[in-house]
């Protein structure tokens, strides 16, 4: 995003101050869920695993659907 916004750091140790530049390796898509797979067509849902990846927060989770 051009106003910067669409990532975040964490600072660390001492580093020297000075400007840092961030160089992305490829342009991340805004967001994907991606389902583990299923039995069947008939499984129900309660038992998929999904990975659900946040460009913009520049997080990875893992959640199991209950």
């Amino acid at each position: 995003m051009p106003d910067g916004s669409a990532l975040s750091t964490t600072l660390t140790g001492s580093p020297a101050p000075g400007t840092y530049q961030f160089t992305p390796v490829r342009q991340a898509q805004a967001h994907q869920l991606l389902s583990g797979g299923f039995a069947s067509r008939d499984t129900a849902l309660g038992g998929a695993r999904f990975r659900s990846v946040s460009a913009a927060s520049a997080s990875a989770n893992w959640a199991r659907w209950i």
